[in-house]
Order: C-alpha cells, then sequence, then structure tokens
C-alpha cells in the first residue's frame, strides 16, 4: 500500500512539473522571466507577462521593454546587465546555455551558477552543469538542493 501511495505521489509530482514546461513564462520566477529562456516576456506586478508584440528570437535576444536587445553583440559593460543569462566570453558576450547546457540561466565564465526554475533541474555539484533532480519531499514541486553529477 505504502509503494502504491509513493507512486501515486511521484506521478503526481510529476504532472506539477509538466505544468512547468520551460515554453511556459507564465510560471517563470522574476529571473528567469528576464532571461532569453522568455525572450518575449517581462517581469511586472508580480508575474511573468508575455509581449504578444514582441519578435525577439528566443535565446539569443531579450524584450526590454520597448525593443529586442540581441545579446551576442553587447559590450563587456553591458552583456550581463542587459542579458542575466549570458557572461563574457574573452570578448564576445555568451549565453550560459551554450556552455553549460539548456537550463542553465546564471553563470560565470567557469560555473553555472543558477538552473531554470521550469526545468526542474538543479545544479551538478561540479557547477558545471544542470541536472534532473530526484525529490524525496512528496510535496515537491521542485528541488533546490545540490545534486551530485
Amino acid at each position: 500500500m505504502a509503494t502504491l501511495k509513493t507512486a501515486a505521489l511521484s506521478l503526481l509530482c510529476l504532472l506539477l512539473l509538466l505544468q512547468l514546461a520551460r515554453s511556459d513564462c507564465t510560471k517563470a520566477d522574476s529571473y528567469e522571466c528576464i532571461t532569453s529562456l522568455c525572450s518575449n516576456f517581462a517581469w511586472a506586478n508580480g508575474t511573468c507577462q508575455s509581449n504578444a508584440s514582441s519578435t525577439c528570437t528566443p535565446q539569443t535576444s531579450i524584450w526590454t521593454g520597448s525593443s529586442c536587445t540581441t545579446c551576442a553583440t553587447l559590450p563587456a559593460a553591458t552583456c550581463t546587465s542587459k542579458c542575466p543569462d549570458f557572461y563574457m566570453q574573452g570578448t564576445t558576450c555568451t549565453a550560459c546555455w551554450t556552455t553549460y547546457g539548456a537550463n542553465c540561466i546564471a553563470c560565470t565564465a567557469t560555473l553555472c551558477t543558477q538552473c531554470a526554475f521550469s526545468s526542474n533541474t538543479v545544479l551538478a555539484s561540479n557547477g558545471l552543469s544542470c541536472v534532473t533532480s530526484t525529490c524525496t519531499d512528496t510535496n515537491c514541486v521542485a528541488c533546490y538542493t545540490q545534486a551530485s553529477v
């Protein structure tokens, strides 16, 4: 009976996680909302809101409220401030996801520092990627503890 209850709770947790699919930026937290994963969204009034009139290219540009900013063309002085999921690699403003995997939304030149909330991944113990989380809390939606590689 306990195994059946555990399986049912695991299934419920999985279904909740599926609702937080990466493409559903309306469920994004404030940081994820302003990254290039949610390129046509902006954080306003406590929620991640779509700007249907914007046509920014996902994972390469960000809606700044009045226009799209193409992150890779930014200089060092504005790379990470305008595009929080990018970092300077030499002289190029580079997306964290190209170096550390699709779910990395904050990084330095040597480490991924944050995984996308809606991806249900956590930082690998070596900081070089985001890995699938194994939640042990039956009430979990996403786990934020560090996982081992």
